[in-house]
């Protein structure tokens, strides 16, 4: 019987030791819980939802944190400032402010303070910082001095290449003027129009269309007009920038038609060669807000070269026009990205 009112004992011991631990845990991990607020405007509403950001503390703390009723209040509040994303936190209980902290980055997306977002309110609602203690009344008649004021926190800058994992594709269009040598007689005058789709973690691709006015070649009897017109597709990226403004080279490639037309011959004829080119070069843009000023260089190479020639007597030909081994090209103009 003793035996047996022993078990009894201790089972009921560690019965209550069992649900004496349970319910300390459950109060630590009350007390570690907050609720989350996240004030945004129609700026700023890219930035990370309440939901994404709870989940991503969660995972990294391994437990729940957020709840209705908690003992912490945690409010993050977006805000756009002169090209900046900015995030304020302020974490407060029942008896006011505890600590505040700011992040801010130039990324272009919101979505690259995501990650350093979830570690800085992780570290907040895991270890909160102390109230400070209220000062004693002190017994002697002349009052103490005020305490120092509590220093307002660094601002944490997150770097401008910070992944932005939810930074959507970029669209743009260019329209130029374009000034090109070799392609056709001289320095040939056109224009060139472009849409590019730009990669938030890649190049930005650019098809392109240009064509040039007119250009003329005498012969001894007569003559040829000569003009181009091509698409293009281009890679570009793994620039730099300065500000404002930014540097990037290109490749790509250029097909299209070279068309000529005789004049003042016995028999005028008029004809279209296939043109097909490797291209290399660079892009400048300054941006103007929404607008960018760009300019570009290509060097292009053509892999097809064909002869215009005029015949004179008998089987001998003279060359009116060929394009040139290496073709360049110079273009400014204005744009859009969004």
């Amino acid at each position: 019987m003793r035996a047996g009112n022993a078990l009894v004992r201790a089972a009921a011991l560690a019965l209550a030791c069992t649900a004496s631990w349970a319910s300390t845990a459950g109060a630590q991990a009350k007390t570690s819980e907050a609720r989350l607020e996240i004030v945004r405007d129609e700026a700023t509403r890219s930035c990370i939802s309440e939901r994404a950001l709870e989940r991503s503390v969660e995972r990294r703390l391994r437990r729940k944190v957020f709840g209705a009723d908690a003992r912490f209040f945690l409010r993050l509040s977006f805000g756009r400032s002169d090209g900046a994303w900015l995030a304020d936190l302020q974490l407060a209980d029942s008896e006011g402010l505890l600590g505040k902290r700011q992040l801010s980055t130039e990324a272009r997306h919101c979505s690259a303070l995501d990650d350093s977002l979830a570690l800085v309110v992780a570290l907040l609602v895991d270890t909160p910082p102390e109230r400070e203690p209220a000062p004693l009344d002190a017994p002697v008649p002349k009052p103490a001095p005020p305490p120092p004021a509590r220093r307002a926190p660094t601002p944490i800058r997150v770097p401008d290449e910070s992944f932005a994992p939810r930074e959507p594709l970029g669209f743009g269009a260019r329209g130029s003027g374009l000034a090109v040598a070799g392609l056709v007689p001289g320095w040939g005058l056109g224009a060139e129009v472009a849409a590019e789709l730009d990669f938030p973690r890649g190049p930005r691709v650019l098809a392109l269309f240009d064509a040039t006015l007119s250009r003329e070649r005498s012969g001894s009897r007569g003559g040829a007009q000569f003009n181009a017109r091509r698409i293009g597709l281009e890679l570009c990226g793994l620039g730099g920038s300065w500000g404002a403004f930014s540097v990037e080279p290109c490749v790509g490639q250029r097909v299209g038609w070279l068309g000529a037309r005789g004049f003042d011959f016995d028999r005028n004829l008029d004809t279209t060669r296939l043109y097909y080119a490797l291209a290399a070069g660079a892009d400048g843009e300054l941006t103007l807000g929404s607008l960018l000023l760009s300019a570009g260089v290509r060097g292009e190479f053509p892999l097809t070269r064909d002869r215009f020639s005029e015949r004179l007597s008998g089987e001998e030909r003279k060359e009116l026009f060929r394009v040139a081994p290496v073709v360049a090209s110079v273009r400014i103009g204005l744009g859009v990205r969004f």
